[in-house]
């Protein structure tokens, strides 16, 4: 059985993020309501997967904007 390899576009589409930051490192996701938490997560995954290049994402909450 084969499994499904985590990417960014599973999160976006998905509403129960909307609104949180994401992080995906060596197959695994991590989220966090605030940049200060996510700033964290990678802190934490620099140490813990040093040779895997982490992916980082805000998935804006519907019907906001930024101007």
């Amino acid at each position: 059985m084969a499994t499904k390899k985590l990417t960014m576009h599973h999160f976006f589409g998905n509403p129960y993020y909307r609104g949180k930051h994401i992080l995906l490192v060596a197959g695994k996701a991590f989220t966090s309501k605030t940049g200060e938490g996510i700033s964290k997560l990678i802190d934490e995954a620099r140490i813990k997967y040093p040779k895997d290049i982490p992916e980082v994402a805000y998935i804006r909450q519907k019907g906001l904007f930024t101007v």
